[in-house]
């Protein structure tokens, strides 16, 4: 948590690991030093002493951001083609300890569902280098490919089945109820001044479904 503008992680001896901060604000310079420490909980026990390793690097430009923080979808747009089962943002444990998410449930509705959550128009051309990332959780039976992630440089508004969508693969976890992040989803081939991406939640039957979170 950078919050205050400090924070830190402690990485278990002998562990090759690489650890990702979330959340950090946009063209910013984050300075790390790194200590070596013994034990844990109270008896935590860090050298100081000495020059430790040190580094900094300078955050990317962001082009869109959105943690439903607002009890809202913000400048995504939520649409359901099928059933009477739609994106929904709930108030509870969000990743990184956030308390909003949206989430898409189809079970138990009228039609096996279809159903979109699509982000505002991005200008691609202006950024290289694009990447994506997010937070994703799951529960309960059914097929993990039911929810995927596309990109359309066509999509105008409105039914996103009129548009040309392009998949866009992602880590998906494979442990029910927990956040995991999707991995870096490479956008730097795509061009475009109004480029959108979107998740959608498509079932082959509302009987036997996944609840899918972002």
């Amino acid at each position: 948590n950078l919050a205050d503008g400090t924070g830190a992680i402690n990485v278990m001896i002998g562990v090759d690991s690489l650890f990702t901060f979330y959340s950090l604000e946009e063209t910013t310079d984050y300075f790390f030093k790194i200590y070596p420490y013994t034990n844990s909980g109270t008896g935590i026990n860090y050298k100081t002493d000495g020059s430790a390793p040190a580094g900094h690097d300078t955050t990317q430009s962001i082009i869109n951001t959105n943690n439903f923080e607002g009890n809202s979808f913000g400048t995504w747009t939520a649409y359901s083609v099928a059933s009477d089962k739609n994106w929904t943002v709930f108030n509870g444990a969000g990743a990184y300890s956030t308390a909003y998410f949206a989430n898409i449930n189809g079970f138990n509705g009228d039609v096996a569902s279809n159903d979109w959550l699509i982000s505002p128009g991005l200008n691609l051309n202006a950024f290289t280098d694009e990447k994506m990332i997010f937070f994703v959780s799951w529960a309960f039976t059914g097929d993990s490919n039911e929810f995927k992630l596309y990109y359309s440089t066509d999509f105008t508004g409105g039914d996103p089945s009129l548009a040309t969508w392009i998949n866009l693969p992602f880590t998906r976890y494979y442990t029910a109820s927990t956040w995991g992040p999707s991995g870096f989803v490479d956008l730097s081939s795509i061009s475009g001044t109004d480029v959108h991406v979107a998740f959608q939640y498509l079932i082959a039957s509302p009987a036997v479904t996944r609840s899918w979170s972002v």
